[in-house]
C-alpha cells in the first residue's frame, strides 16, 4: 500500500478483526492462534484478556473468518498480531490506526460530497 507505513498496516489488520467481532482492542492485541477455532468460526477469549477476568466466547463473523485465513502465522510466534518488533501491539499503534482510517473516509466523503 503507497503511503503506509508498516505499523499502520500491522494496526490496519489488527482492526479487520477487532472491528466484525466488536472485541475491545487488548482482546484483540493479546489474541494468540489457539484461541481461535476456524472450524467452528468461535474465539475463546480468556479471563486475563477480558475487562470482566471472564471467559468469553466470540462468535465469529465470515469476514473475522475470511481475513484469519489469509494473514500469515509467524514462526516461533503465537500472536496473531504482533509489533513490528516484536511483542504484543500498543494500544497507540490501533488508535493510531482508526484515526487515519477516520480521516481518510471523511476525506472521502467531503470529495464525493462536493
Amino acid at each position: 500500500m503507497r503511503g503506509c507505513c508498516q505499523s499502520f498496516c500491522w494496526g490496519r489488520d489488527c482492526t479487520n478483526l477487532q472491528e466484525p467481532s466488536g472485541g475491545r482492542s487488548q482482546e484483540v492485541r493479546f489474541a494468540i492462534w489457539r484461541e481461535i477455532d476456524l472450524t467452528k468460526c468461535l474465539w475463546n477469549v480468556p479471563p486475563e484478556h477480558m475487562k470482566t477476568r471472564k471467559v468469553h466466547h466470540v462468535a465469529l463473523a465470515n469476514e473475522a473468518i475470511g481475513f484469519l485465513h489469509i494473514i500469515t502465522r509467524h514462526a516461533g510466534n503465537e500472536l496473531i498480531f504482533s509489533a513490528p518488533r516484536g511483542g504484543v501491539m500498543s494500544d497507540a499503534t490501533i488508535s493510531e490506526c482508526i484515526k487515519r482510517i477516520n480521516e481518510r473516509d471523511q476525506k472521502n466523503w467531503w470529495e464525493r460530497v462536493l
